[in-house]
């Protein structure tokens, strides 16, 4: 199950704090999660406030209450199972809080453009590729790999003709043409305007470009190799 992971960082200390699922919750490690009337339900928007992530179930305290499914690797899947809640039931989490936005989360994720074929080209500063036309410059500051090179390059600048996207780059090691792959992404480091994806949020941050504004998260370091990403939850 994919989701958030705790990313030690600069002597980073994990911070936990015990919260009752409200009713009709189903959660799992890794899962971000909100405040709703003093009790965590998942995140189910694009731009809630998330104040942290599960890290597994717990006992509540002072009494022998325990989730009635708790959450160790399923030995078929090596999946967690969920942590469930009913109308009526006392179920508890763990949660690792944001810490006002210092606690880093690592964080699987889809480029936006994932493995394309690059388009015929003769310069070493662009990166041309097929995409659906967009707007001039909606690119800029995020970033483009190609796997056969190993390089990344930040995007300073970009333009549409045709459904083909030319990038400006620093120059790569050469060319980057027909036979190469694509990876893009169109934020990076620095960047506080990514939202939640629109499916399964809890565990996704989203690719889409006009989906840049009003961002819930701030993005520390990307790894398009890896497909990676590192993020802190913003707390508004």
């Amino acid at each position: 199950m994919a989701g958030f992971e705790f990313f030690p960082d600069s002597g980073e200390v994990e911070i936990y704090k015990i919260f009752q699922l409200a009713a009709s919750q189903t959660l799992y490690p890794g899962d971000a999660v909100k405040l709703s009337n003093g009790k965590i339900t998942v995140v189910n928007g694009q731009t809630d406030i998330a104040i942290g992530v599960v890290a597994a179930p717990s006992g509540k305290p002072g009494s022998s209450m325990y989730p009635t499914t708790p959450s160790v690797p399923d030995i078929t899947t090596q999946s967690p199972l969920p942590i469930t809640s009913t109308a009526t039931s006392e179920v508890f989490a763990r949660v690792q809080l944001s810490n006002g936005g210092r606690t880093k989360f690592k964080l699987s994720f889809t480029p936006l453009v994932n493995d394309l074929d690059a388009e015929s080209n003769a310069s070493t500063t662009t990166v041309k590729v097929a995409l659906a036309d967009g707007s001039s410059s909606d690119l800029v500051g995020g970033y483009v790999y190609i796997p056969e090179l190993g390089e990344a390059k930040l995007i300073t600048a970009n333009t549409y003709s045709s459904n083909v996207v030319t990038l400006t780059t620093a120059a790569f090691s050469r060319a980057v043409t027909t036979g190469d792959t694509v990876r893009i992404i169109p934020f990076g480091p620095g960047d506080t305007t990514v939202q939640f994806a629109s499916a399964n949020p809890q565990r996704n941050i989203s690719n889409v470009i006009a989906e840049l504004a009003s961002g819930k998260l701030t993005v520390h370091a990307v790894d398009l190799a890896k497909k990676t990403v590192i993020v802190s939850l913003n707390p508004s």
